[in-house]
């Protein structure tokens, strides 16, 4: 937003000049790719890199996401599965359109859990951001969430969702 106040000979008074200039992103960089959850959910603010496992093991199912070495942005959903351990800690199941592609580690999913457990609390499901990239052989999935401690302490709200685009 630009604006001055210069005065006119030729009126013989101010008048105000200004401009506002907008920069939208890219539509490939707003959207993600794939759908958004069909069933009630609550978005979790984008935040910084989390890094999902097991990605290697559902190329099956990012085969179709993956389009280049360059990141797409999706929408993934978080589950809690119990943890493999002899503790009984849950770790939180990544997936897309319904299906796995990954886990993320019990550190990281103690970041996230309390949101999840909230989000159930309400009966929805978590949605997050996410990004994949790689090739048919090999890809990475990385969500791009806000941890508990630093989600504002108005989320969950009515604006924590994803519309139904179309």
């Amino acid at each position: 937003v630009w604006g001055v106040t210069r005065f006119v000979r030729s009126r013989n008074h101010d008048e105000l000049k200004s401009a506002i200039r907008v920069a939208l992103r890219n539509p490939e960089d707003i959207l993600p790719i794939n759908s958004i959850p069909p069933e009630p959910h609550f978005l979790i603010p984008q935040g910084r890199s989390i890094q999902v496992t097991g990605e290697q093991e559902h190329l099956d199912v990012l085969a179709k996401y993956v389009q280049s070495a360059e990141a797409s942005r999706i929408v993934v959903t978080l589950h809690p599965i119990a943890g493999k351990s002899k503790t009984p800690s849950s770790v939180l199941e990544v997936q897309l359109d319904g299906q796995r592609i990954g886990q993320l580690t019990s550190a990281m999913s103690a970041t996230l859990m309390p949101m999840v457990k909230e989000a159930e609390g309400h009966d929805r499901s978590t949605a997050a951001w996410a990004t994949v990239s790689g090739s048919r052989l090999a890809a990475e999935v990385v969500l791009k969430a806000m941890r508990a401690e630093e989600v504002p302490n108005t989320w969950p709200s009515s604006s924590d969702v994803l519309p139904q685009l179309g």
